[in-house]
């Protein structure tokens, strides 16, 4: 097994490694970037801000990849990945709280996704299209690790619906390929993004995985 104290790799493991990987032994790798206590970076309010601005400029992008689902959305602006509140007034009325003020965020109707985690995994997905595609529009030779980092769109020049209708971008994000380890909602989510971009997923499945999990 592969084992990782953290979701955010930095792209330095060692040759041996890699090819470890590559002949399927079982390697345990730990990212150099965390500390022994397991953290690797806390996150910032201004981390936060950058995620709301990438997803106001992938709005575009949705729109065109999955109309039905975002052009429409519960709440926020046309290519919102939003889900619908519903009033819970009976558990409210249970803990003290005055009608229509206790709400449930349904997740399990979130647009495109499903689940939050899901949404997660084509951020993701859609983060790293964004980096590879500002690249291929400046020229500019970006190095692996740098893709992990949120990707600032204010400095992007070009909008998020390039990566749906430019031909030879799309021809570009073609050549790449997206691999994640799931059983469940994050493999889906990857997947989908992945193919919406036109690109290739490989999802590696447990050997236990169950078959539905599978289909």
């Amino acid at each position: 097994e592969c084992g990782m104290r953290n979701k955010t790799m930095d792209n330095t493991m060692d040759d041996a490694t890699t090819a470890a990987l590559r002949a399927r032994r079982p390697v345990c790798w730990e990212n150099p970037a965390c500390d022994e206590d397991g953290g690797c970076g806390v996150l910032s309010r201004a981390d936060l801000d950058a995620s709301v601005r990438m997803w106001a400029w992938l709005r575009p992008l949705f729109v065109l990849l999955f109309p039905e689902e975002v052009t429409n959305p519960p709440w926020g602006e046309p290519g919102t990945v939003s889900s619908p509140l519903r009033r819970i007034d009976a558990m409210g009325g249970a803990l003290g709280i005055r009608p229509g003020r206790c709400l449930l965020k349904a997740d399990s109707n979130l647009a495109v996704c499903g689940s939050v985690k899901a949404r997660g995994g084509m951020f993701e997905v859609f983060n790293v299209a964004a980096h590879l595609a500002k690249a291929f529009y400046g020229g500019l030779e970006v190095r692996e690790s740098e893709l992990q980092s949120v990707f600032d769109p204010r400095g992007a020049g070009f909008s998020s619906a390039a990566l749906a209708e430019d031909p030879k971008l799309r021809a570009h994000l073609a050549e790449r390929e997206i691999v994640v380890g799931s059983t469940g909602n994050l493999g889906l989510s990857v997947g989908l993004g992945a193919a919406a971009l036109g690109m290739r997923a490989v999802v590696h499945m447990s050997t236990d995985a169950k078959a539905w999990t599978e289909r």
